[in-house]
């Protein structure tokens, strides 16, 4: 047996349903059949266990297209409850649960039903390829033709490509999550994940808030070095009506960097649930993106993708502190305070020193930004999915 061989083997096992799952699975789809189906209804799916954020603006984009939408996801993302922050209308949202996606021939018949089948995430948390099962099971069988989906990372996509990512993106079904990502001359279409359901926009608070998300500093995937020299350098320098509260980071996490100096200026959440993310965007006045050239993968969020950082900022109209090379290819001109590596003590003093007339018109950008890419993202479905109906009639 091949190396190929042996991890298909061992892909396989992973993937096999234990009799209690099979029995919830089984449950969950009987359910989807006490749901009436109306001619214009869209299957999302997600198989990731990561990437709940992102489908609560795909939902948002196909209801204000007209479309119901049927949300299939796994019992990880009904824990984290990315949509805490949505009212969706219930007689046209409804979502199901499962412990892992179903790939069975029932599954499959039923999302013979919808007008759509959006798939959320191409590959499945441990490198399991969902589409591969979809065209098999579904698109080939039926003769379906319906199926888009959205790429999340393409530095890894084009490495990992497969036939049928070929396929869907030579016929124009691949969604990026950001603009002026190019494949073979062509920019691909984007839908921005930007939305998280309702949300207020604050104004500054008197003790200046940074709020720094994400990061896994043992891969060097955010430059937490850097980032407390200059907290410990405004501290020293007497700019102390500030906080850094941290999401994702843990206290083990940051705890080389931790000091007696600057302990009361951080607080720091680690792991926390989507409600508790969005209490505290709320809550703050910058969100600093912490990504530079140093870091792993800065290429990645240079060229073909996007930071959770790039969403939340939009999403809840906070400005960012932003490394100077990611401004302009985030389209962020006017919403931010830029920096380089020599420069970011000096672009937090500016954030703590800027007036709240200022702060709110950064603020104002930010909201006309969130407004156009919302707006280019549902011209984006209307262009490759309502139009691509039309050819066909």
């Amino acid at each position: 047996m091949d190396l190929k061989e042996r991890l298909s083997k061992i892909m396989a096992q992973k993937n096999q349903v234990s009799d209690t799952d099979a029995l919830k699975i089984k449950n969950e789809l009987a359910k989807v059949h006490s749901f009436p189906l109306n001619n214009n209804t869209v299957a999302v799916i997600e198989s990731h266990r990561k990437h709940a954020e992102v489908y609560p603006s795909v939902i948002k984009y196909f209801l204000d297209l007209g479309y119901d939408v049927h949300l299939f996801h796994l019992e990880e993302h009904k824990k984290d409850n990315s949509l805490c922050r949505c009212s969706f209308d219930v007689n046209r949202f409804h979502e199901f649960v499962f412990p892992q996606m179903p790939e069975t021939e029932e599954f499959f018949d039923i999302l013979t039903k919808y007008s759509y089948v959006f798939v959320m995430t191409m590959f499945t948390h441990n490198g399991y390829n969902f589409l591969n099962s979809l065209e098999k099971g579904f698109m080939q069988k039926y003769q379906r033709d319906n199926v888009y989906c959205i790429d999340h990372d393409f530095v890894s996509f084009q490495k990992n490509m497969q036939s049928i990512e070929q396929r869907f993106l030579n016929q124009n079904k691949v969604f990026v999550l950001r603009d002026g990502i190019e494949y073979n001359g062509k920019t691909l279409p984007f839908v921005s994940p930007i939305y998280f359901g309702q949300s207020k926009i604050t104004p500054k608070n008197d003790k200046t808030n940074f709020i720094c998300v994400g990061g896994g500093w043992q891969n060097n995937l955010r430059n937490f070095k850097l980032l407390f020299e200059n907290i410990n350098n405004l501290i020293e320098n007497a700019h102390t009506d500030f906080k850094v509260t941290f999401i994702g980071a843990t206290r083990t996490m940051l705890e080389e960097f931790i000091t007696p100096l600057n302990e009361s200026f951080l607080d720091i959440r680690g792991f926390a649930p989507f409600s508790e993310l969005y209490d505290c965007m709320e809550q703050a006045d910058f969100i600093l993106f912490n990504i530079d050239d140093t870091c792993n993968e800065f290429e990645k969020y240079l060229k073909l993708g996007i930071t959770g950082s790039y969403s939340l900022a939009i999403g809840f109209s906070k400005p960012a502190i932003i490394f100077e090379p990611l401004v302009s290819v985030y389209g962020m001109n006017g919403a931010v305070i830029s920096y380089t590596k020599a420069t970011l003590g000096n672009a937090m003093e500016q954030a703590i020193m800027l007036s709240k007339q200022n702060y709110e018109q950064l603020q104002k950008n930010m909201r006309l930004l969130n407004e156009t890419c919302m707006s280019r993202s549902l011209n984006n479905m209307k262009k490759f999915l309502l139009g691509r109906v039309e050819e066909n009639k």
